[in-house]
């Protein structure tokens, strides 16, 4: 699963900072996360994830973004969006497939 999600751009090296503890604590990711060096430069950070879900082990394709950047993204990687929260100042974008 291949997954962006825009922050607010003051806060992105907060979340960047913060994104490996969060995937292991919420997601049960079982190794750290490591750089996702295929993906082009498109203003923000990517990481590839293992999470195991109902006995298998998965791969999350992770893109942290500065919130201004998503529409972008999205329009590189052919994705789209699936969530936003205006009042939150985060934007998700999923590129499946």
């Amino acid at each position: 699963m291949d997954l962006v999600i825009g922050v607010e751009p003051a806060q992105f090296s907060a979340h960047a900072a913060g994104l490996d503890t969060l995937i292991r604590v919420e997601l049960g990711a079982i190794l750290p996360g490591w750089l996702d060096r295929i993906v082009p430069a498109m203003g923000g950070l990517g990481t590839v994830h293992r999470v195991e879900h109902e006995g298998h082990l998965q791969q999350l394709d992770l893109y942290l973004a500065p919130s201004d950047r998503v529409p972008g993204v999205a329009g590189l990687t052919r994705g789209f969006l699936v969530h936003t929260r205006p009042d939150r100042a985060w934007t998700c974008s999923s590129t499946i497939g």
